[in-house]
């Protein structure tokens, strides 16, 4: 729960020694946790306003638990889902919670650590994933300068990670190898490595402060994705959520946007919850290119389709895109 002026959270599990019914193709599991939030202007007023809240969920077989149940000011707020909510200026605020940032930080420096010897372009691509899919999940809420501190410290634990691969060169020389400048930012971590055809191409380390920020839009009231009448609402909806997933004017934007956001093979929404691969009309195998003009955006069956027609592949040997 949480306090003075705001809130009471606590979540509800069955009562002790209740047994689960057992699983059938025709029974739901049960929810067995869920955030309950309760305000006030005071403390005392919370404390009196438990008691009924207990004795209107006793007949429903549901009660507050009291490992989680906690009393908190509103300018302290509580935690989430990985979020702090809380309030501040008069503002309910939705951050990242320090304690998932912190646990983030500390498990790229401990693989990084483990990984003293693997090339700055194995780091990249194992890390890119990961941060761009960090950075996707807290990029509706308040984070820009956590994404900032985040890169800062990123930085400094590659400096780390490059000095122990060198530890005859000083941080100017290692700053000088590893890190190069994309517009006004000068600690983009980048590396060299040969693309498929052999050639030389350079590759950068994902930066979270290019993250940009967009506000999570609420569904429209008693619109479903299953009723024909909203359908153009949702295409809109996912429209808006592509155009904030491939960078704005890049090669697979403007490749999704030339086919008006919607795969060719099944004429579906491309963002309607499937994944997504990238398609060579012309496989490279056969001198086909990575421009524009050779690529389509499929879903992950369609394209495993699509190959289906001249050969039997393993689904794995496709191009899959993860942001």
């Amino acid at each position: 729960m949480e306090t003075e002026r705001w809130a009471a959270r606590g979540g509800h599990s069955p009562e002790r020694g209740e047994t689960a019914r057992p699983r059938t193709p025709c029974t739901p599991p049960r929810q067995r946790s869920t955030l309950l939030i309760i305000t006030a202007e005071t403390r005392e007023d919370i404390e009196a306003i438990i008691p009924g809240v207990e004795a209107w969920l006793a007949p429903r077989g549901l009660r507050l638990s009291e490992e989680k149940t906690r009393i908190r000011d509103i300018s302290e707020g509580f935690d989430f889902l990985g979020f702090n909510i809380h309030e501040r200026g008069g503002k309910c605020l939705v951050m990242p919670q320090k304690e998932k940032v912190q646990a983030k930080l500390r498990e790229i420096k401990e693989w990084l650590y483990a990984h003293p010897n693997l090339d700055p372009s194995g780091v990249i691509r194992v890390l890119n994933p990961i941060l761009r899919g960090w950075a996707n999940y807290y990029k509706h809420g308040v984070s820009k300068e956590v994404f900032a501190t985040f890169d800062h410290l990123m930085v400094q634990t590659l400096i780390r990670w490059a000095q122990k691969r060198h530890p005859n060169k000083g941080p100017r020389w290692v700053v000088t190898r590893y890190f190069g400048r994309i517009g006004g930012d000068y600690w983009v971590f980048r590396a060299k490595t040969r693309d498929r055809r052999g050639r030389w191409t350079e590759s950068y380390l994902y930066r979270l402060a290019s993250t940009k920020i967009t506000r999570h839009i609420k569904v429209l009231d008693r619109t479903s994705p299953d009723d024909p009448g909203t359908q153009d609402y949702w295409d809109k909806r996912q429209t808006r959520y592509g155009k904030t997933y491939f960078a704005a004017g890049s090669k697979l934007y403007k490749t999704a946007n030339s086919q008006h956001w919607r795969c060719p093979q099944c004429h579906e929404h491309l963002f309607n919850g499937e994944r997504i691969h990238i398609h060579h009309d012309i496989e490279v195998a056969h001198g086909g290119t990575d421009d524009q003009g050779n690529l389509r955006i499929l879903h992950v069956n369609c394209h495993i389709d699509e190959h289906g027609r001249r050969a039997q592949l393993n689904p794995q040997e496709l191009e899959p895109y993860d942001g």
